[in-house]
């Protein structure tokens, strides 16, 4: 145990993990406020924020309520949700690596891949999600393309934003909050509806593949020739990447 004022070991790892990994990057050039301001009339951007919340808000409604789920229809015992939320997070950090790799390669397509293997995977949470070996097997899945979009969806911001990215990407990290906040209120309103908690499972599968025809539609424009000849924003991003 750390008393009162020591520092949190947790912290320590992971302050150390970035040093290591994260490859020192020059200072971006600070742009204007209106020039931050109008990169929201930009199409382009206001799609790779309204992706990040709609995209999302399925699956934060499932973990906002993964507990209760577990237990009162997937039949698992209080104590053994610990372990399986420890199950979830594994598969998060193995997802965040894959998100991120993904990304480098193929942006909006593996971005859409992702969101479709989602959905499928919170459909079937809601066929076999009372059978606990399943669940816990799909528990993991979960995790892992929860946090495989994230990085896609940041990346999608930056890349549109060009460059006054600055507030772009405050600007969906507050999308990301507020669909956490609405999933809480979505899921209490399932679970004292006649249709019961466990349809949770289906109208998050529903609104992943929402997020995944923003997905489609954005990746279809930008494969749209444009008046400017500007080169898609995946080549955008990548140049970013590589500097």
């Amino acid at each position: 145990m750390h008393g009162p004022g020591d520092p949190d070991p947790l912290s320590v790892a992971a302050l150390a993990l970035v040093l290591r990994f994260v490859p020192p990057q020059p200072a971006a050039a600070a742009g204007s406020v209106l020039g931050e301001l109008r990169v929201f009339a930009r199409r382009d951007v206001q799609l790779a924020i309204a992706l990040t919340a709609v995209g999302n808000l399925g699956v934060v409604t499932v973990f906002t309520y993964i507990a209760p789920l577990l237990v009162d229809v997937g039949g698992f015992s209080s104590a053994t949700v610990p372990a399986l939320l420890l199950v979830y997070g594994v598969g998060a950090v193995l997802g965040n690596f894959l998100g991120g790799s993904l990304s480098d390669k193929a942006l909006m397509p593996s971005l859409a891949g992702l969101l479709a293997a989602l959905a499928v995977v919170l459909g079937l949470f809601r066929v076999v999600g009372t059978m606990p070996v399943p669940a816990a097997i799909l528990t993991f899945a979960v995790g892992v393309l929860a946090f495989a979009i994230i990085p896609g969806m940041q990346a999608r911001v930056l890349a549109a934003a060009g460059a006054a990215p600055t507030l772009a990407v405050a600007v969906n990290a507050s999308g990301f909050q507020l669909a956490a906040a609405f999933a809480g209120w979505l899921g209490g309103q399932i679970i004292d509806s006649a249709i019961g908690p466990r349809s949770i499972y289906l109208v998050a599968a529903l609104l992943t593949v929402a997020g995944l025809a923003i997905a489609v539609y954005s990746l279809q424009q930008d494969r749209r020739p444009s008046p400017d000849h500007r080169r898609p924003l995946e080549d955008g991003f990548r140049s970013v990447n590589r500097g």
